[in-house]
């Protein structure tokens, strides 16, 4: 059972919670971007904006991907019980 809530919380702590943030304040920018005046422009300028956050989740996935595949390693390492990492 601990091993079930150590790989949760895990899993929620790095792979969800970090993405929600990173997008967090795409709305706001492809709101404010959309609503600014000419529409063309204000398309291209949401284009960009989001190219530029999946540009920057790819290279956040990457590196939190070999993380997450290596996770057992690094529970082990910082004491936890091997044979709850190993559920986890």
């Amino acid at each position: 059972m601990a091993g079930l809530g150590l790989g949760h919380t895990i899993s929620q702590a790095l792979g969800v919670m970090i993405f929600l943030g990173l997008n967090q304040g795409l709305s706001t920018k492809l709101s404010q971007a959309y609503g600014s005046g000419q529409i063309l422009q204000n398309l291209r300028l949401c284009g960009h904006y989001m190219n530029q956050a999946y540009l920057k989740n790819i290279l956040i996935f990457l590196p939190l991907s070999l993380a997450l595949g290596n996770i057992k390693f690094f529970l082990n390492w910082i004491g936890q019980d091997p044979e709850v990492s190993e559920i986890a």
